[in-house]
């Protein structure tokens, strides 16, 4: 995982065939304007889900390829 680059988007995203996630989404959105808490998760089905307060988004299921990630 790669922490302290907060991303743009305020997303979890992953990179080189997810096997890094990039996962500082500017927690404080005191420190970082429209920052967002998160957290990853890895499920036992080999899903790994980015988690927000407002939702969460599957970025690697198993049963698919790996994405690319979002662009920042």
């Amino acid at each position: 995982m790669v922490a302290h680059t907060v991303q743009k988007t305020s997303h979890i995203r992953n990179r080189f065939g997810a096997t890094v996630f990039l996962i500082d989404t500017g927690m404080l959105s005191t420190y970082w304007a429209g920052g967002r808490a998160s957290a990853l998760d890895f499920e036992k089905d080999g899903k790994i889900i980015a988690q927000y307060l407002d939702g969460q988004e599957v970025l690697v299921d198993e049963k698919q390829p790996a994405s690319p990630g979002k662009p920042n």
